[in-house]
């Protein structure tokens, strides 16, 4: 119990620095790319736009886990400004732990499928027809719709 209350308030600290250096406020969003689902991560770099659209934020920030997913989340187009951040596994681990604690930054998305034991995406993706694309759209980020037309289309 004492742990992870201490990992609380280690992702607090973290979270306030993060938002110290990038200067976020509301309705910057931020989105979490974890590294658990390469498919999830990509659609939720090509419907950025969308869920930016969405909530109204002029701004987004992509945290990765490492340098090499930072080069490959900047290969995307946006129309609106992105900026890409590499954190390591650990710092992000302990803002998950403190934001689901109480959300209490709105614009804020994890790409996690698997993490958390009530987490049952991964199962949804095995054993049903929904796709990676069907989870970022509709679970993630909440649009009615898968929507007909990819932005941010990925150069290589």
């Amino acid at each position: 119990m004492v742990k992870q209350s201490i990992d609380v308030i280690k992702g607090y600290l973290a979270w306030l620095t993060i938002q110290w250096k990038e200067q976020l406020d509301y309705p910057n969003l931020v989105l979490v790319l974890t590294g658990e689902n390469e498919k999830v991560d990509d659609y939720a770099l090509r419907y950025l736009d969308q869920i930016m659209d969405r909530r109204c934020a002029g701004q987004a920030l992509v945290i990765v886990f490492d340098e090499e997913a930072a080069q490959k989340a900047r290969l995307y187009q946006h129309r609106h400004a992105v900026r890409v951040k590499a954190i390591s596994a650990q710092k992000m681990e302990l803002i998950h732990k403190w934001h689901c604690l109480g959300r209490f930054y709105k614009n804020l998305i994890f790409t996690y499928v698997r993490t958390n034991k009530d987490n049952l995406l991964e199962r949804f993706l095995n054993e049903t027809e929904i796709n990676e694309e069907d989870i970022v759209c509709l679970v993630f980020y909440n649009l009615r719709s898968v929507p007909i037309k990819s932005a941010g289309i990925h150069n290589v």
